[in-house]
């Protein structure tokens, strides 16, 4: 597993995500205009371009997202070993150290209908590296990302686990889940729920081809 930021060129990131901003932003936006052009680009095309929408976009995806489930077999396609870690790259809507990455992989014990993960970015030896554990909420008909659980166990491969409440990862990640839409087949849209409260906090993952 790869221990780099991928997919973080500037000049391609504006390239390829300039177009697709300019399409969001228009006042008679479909969520299905949307995806289809998102998933007629070409696999590295499509990181690069997510990676262009900032704070605003990602609140306009989220609320047209409105309704569109997100299940298990969107962050870990049906067929993937257990254990083997899906990579979905990311932006969020904080100002600074925006770029990330959420890893998803089947369990390999306990649970079959849940997923385990963490996430990666070059602040992950000072933040921690927020294991969750994720799953389809039926009261929210969404996949919720729960940093108040953790696996078991870290994924061979994976960074040691560490408790959400200890050190710094407390102020990022303790008491705290993300919830999920669907945007396209490769493409998801999350918001921040915590202290019992939703945060003006958004992201958008692009699933990376196994």
């Amino acid at each position: 597993m790869s221990t780099k930021m991928e997919y973080v060129s500037k000049n391609l990131i504006k390239q390829h995500g300039a177009e697709l901003r300019e399409a969001l932003r228009k006042p008679d936006a479909k969520i299905d205009d949307i995806a289809n052009m998102i998933e007629a680009m070409g696999a590295e095309d499509r990181i690069h371009a997510v990676r262009f929408l900032g704070g605003k976009d990602q609140k306009k995806l989220w609320e047209l997202c409105e309704g569109r489930k997100v299940t298990n077999e969107h962050m870990v396609p049906e067929g993937t070993p257990k254990g083997k870690m899906v990579r979905h790259h990311g932006k969020n809507s904080l100002p600074a150290f925006s770029l990330f990455e959420k890893r998803f992989c089947l369990p390999t014990e306990g649970e079959a209908k849940e997923l385990w993960g963490f996430n990666f970015q070059n602040l992950t030896k000072i933040t921690g590296p927020g294991y969750f554990v994720a799953y389809e909420d039926k009261e929210t008909d969404s996949l919720a990302i729960d940093y108040r659980r953790l696996p078991p166990k870290a994924p061979e491969g994976c960074p040691p686990l560490k408790p959400n409440e200890a050190g710094l990862s407390k102020f990022i990640y303790k008491g705290m889940i993300d919830y999920m839409r669907l945007v396209s087949d490769s493409v998801t849209i999350g918001r921040a729920f915590k202290n019992d409260k939703w945060q003006p906090n958004y992201f958008v993952l692009c699933r990376e081809p196994l």
